[in-house]
């Protein structure tokens, strides 16, 4: 495990080195629309993020992006996890259940732009203008090397803290 953040006034860990690697990552969100965690930018990165309630994770590699969409989420507090395995998949979940799966591509190279959480910091990963600052409240973020967690196990840790 690279870190595990329990609330947003935690400052964010050095950037982990993603070329090559499957990841996840996930937290407990309240939220409609924003970016949860970001790192990298249009050419290499990742952004798990909120579109109208709607979770989303999206991956560039090599100037071109992917994502996988989930369905609309009714109000209040999710555990929201984006997955890359070894094979290029990206998933995603809610609540520990997998709800999305699209094709990706595990990153050639590491991005350049650092990890923001909260907001994309640096150049956008995704189809946005903005840092897409989360409008409303993350907390028991973490990220890990590999797509093969307990992400029910996760996702139930983070609503009993």
């Amino acid at each position: 495990e690279v870190f595990h953040l329990e609330t947003a006034s935690a400052p964010a860990p050095p950037a982990p080195d993603l070329a090559a690697k499957p990841f996840t990552v996930a937290a407990l969100v309240d939220g409609r629309d924003g970016v949860v965690a970001a790192q990298g930018g249009a050419s290499y990165g990742y952004a798990l993020r909120l579109e109208g309630g709607v979770p989303l994770l999206t991956l560039t590699n090599r100037d071109q992006r992917f994502e996988v969409r989930g369905a609309a989420l009714p109000a209040g507090p999710k555990h929201l996890a984006g997955t890359l395995d070894a094979d290029g998949q990206l998933r995603l979940y809610v609540d520990g259940r997998q709800v999305a799966q699209a094709r990706g591509e595990v990153l050639e190279q590491q991005p350049s732009d650092g990890l923001t959480l909260g907001r994309d910091g640096g150049s956008a990963v995704g189809p946005y203008s903005d840092d897409q600052a989360l409008r409303g409240t993350w907390a028991h973020m973490r990220f890990a090397f590999g797509a093969e967690h307990d992400l029910m196990a996760w996702a139930q840790a983070a609503r009993r803290r």
